[in-house]
Order: C-alpha cells, then structure tokens, then sequence
C-alpha cells in the first residue's frame, strides 16, 4: 500500500488497523472501501487517495492474483461527508505484536483488529487488544463465507452470533471482551446462482477469487467512523 505525506504525529483521528500475517487484512481493507464504502466517507473527496493506496490491491484481489501484505506502515487520509478528516493507519501483520505497532494502537483514536475465522487466536491478538483498550477497539473476522451459508442469521450479528459455532464456543473468552463489535466479512462473497463461496479451484490446487461479492465489510470502519464523528462533537 502507499504510504501518503500525513505526518504521524498529526492531530487528526486516526483508526489503526492490525492482524496477524495471513488475516487478510488487504483484502479486507480494499473491498471495505472500494465496493461497500461506508455512508459516512465523501467518496468524491477521497477517491484519489482511495485509488493510489487501495486500487492495486482491489484489482488483483478481484482478478484472483495474490495481494501483497504490508510491508511497512501506511496511511490513508479519508474525507467525510461532514468534512473532517479521520487517518487509517495500516499496520504490517506479523505473527507478534512489536513495540512500534503497541504504541501506534495505543496513540489511535479508535483500533480494528482483524483476525481469520476459525484460526486459533494468536498471542499477538491479546496483546494487540490490551494495546487498544484506551480508545474504541472492534474485531474484524474474515474468511466467513467458508463457514457461514449465504443465508446464515450470523450475518445480521444478532448478540453473541459467534456462539453458534464451536469455533466461536471455544474463543469465547478472546470474541467476548469485543462486545458487540465484533463483525463476520467475506472479502469473496457467495456465487449469484448457487450461493457457494466465490471461488475457484486454480491450476495448482489453490482456491481463488471469482465473481466475488463481498459480505458485511463495510460495516467495520462505518461503526468506528460513527463513534470517532460522535466523540468529536
């Protein structure tokens, strides 16, 4: 992702976004903001910052070409509608939560946290959210529609959704402290016609994207952009 010219220390608020290498993270940010963009977002405003920072990434995500994770720290400056501006702060996975990436959670005005459906919580999750407690903090779940059919009630997050599965029955304790802010996505989505996930088996055995419809990725950023719009007036 590119980085934008927005100094760190700036006063404006910031949402920091952080998972452990392999949560999709990317994939999850681009089609968050480039297919369900939330309500709150001037999308005029922010479209040249949206397309050099998350264009590339969206496009090889919907041809089925791998995304390339975060190497470094990167921001974006997003303009809303009421004409404040909020910076998110990409952070690089990584299978432990180094001292740099503590302090920009522990700086952010608001966190979210992403993490894969069905892996087993990493160390680095507990850390990250102990990092992120002072400001608001939700966790992303993606991968979903690995687990969920199409027409799961999940999707609606009625209270504790999670617990309808062991997965979700096992973690209860890492799903739980997120409150109600804990959301199901799918970067990929389901097939218009069958209602199976969107995606193919590739020539070597890999599944990949196709026709995706992304599920419920929006619904992440509009509620923290909610709070970070209520906090400032």
């Amino acid at each position: 992702m590119a980085e934008t010219n927005m100094p760190p220390t700036s006063d404006i608020p910031s949402i920091a976004l952080w998972g452990a290498s392999g949560a999709g993270k990317s994939c999850w940010l681009a089609a968050a903001l480039l297919s369900d963009p939330p309500p709150q977002v001037d999308l005029p405003a922010s479209a040249e910052a949206l397309a050099g920072a998350l264009g590339p990434l969206w496009e090889a995500h919907r041809s089925g070409r791998p995304v390339p994770p975060t190497h470094t720290p990167a921001e974006i400056a997003l303009t809303l509608a009421s004409g404040h501006t909020v910076r998110l702060v990409d952070l690089p996975g990584s299978t432990h939560l180094g001292p740099a990436a503590a302090e920009r959670l522990r700086s952010a005005t608001g966190v979210l946290l992403v993490h894969p459906w069905g892996a087993p919580p990493p160390a680095a999750l507990d850390a990250a959210w102990q990092a992120s407690r002072s400001g608001h903090c939700g966790l992303v779940l993606t991968g979903l529609e690995r687990s969920l059919p199409e027409e799961s009630p999940a999707w609606e997050r009625p209270p504790g959704w999670w617990r309808a599965s062991t997965w979700g029955q096992d973690n209860e304790g890492a799903l739980a402290r997120f409150g109600a802010a804990v959301w199901p996505t799918s970067a990929m989505g389901y097939d218009t016609v069958c209602g199976t996930p969107a995606l193919l088996l590739g020539d070597f055995g890999q599944l990949v994207p196709s026709a995706i419809r992304p599920r419920g990725v929006g619904a992440p950023l509009a509620w923290m952009l909610e709070r970070l719009e209520d906090s400032s007036t």
